[in-house]
């Protein structure tokens, strides 16, 4: 198991694979800030708790692009 969580969002399987089939299992999830706006907008959060630098409340905030954008691939890299 492993979690990419940052650009380049790759992880190395190595070892993990076995002879034979194989399943790849992928949980996504959503950015913190998309999370947070969503919680603000339903008057779930504490308007104290975001991110003092940002001058914009989170209700405010505009959603981030996230999840899976584009095609998953498997890339066989040289050792």
């Amino acid at each position: 198991m492993a979690t990419a969580w940052a650009l380049p969002f790759r992880v190395p399987l190595g070892r993990a694979l076995r002879e034979g089939e194989n399943v790849l299992e992928l949980d996504v999830t959503n950015l913190a800030a998309n999370r947070v706006r969503a919680l603000a907008r339903r008057g779930e959060l504490a308007l104290h708790h975001y991110m003092q630098w940002r001058s914009t409340p989170p209700q405010g905030w505009d959603p981030m692009p996230s999840g899976l954008l584009g095609p998953v691939r498997l890339v066989e890299v040289g050792s």
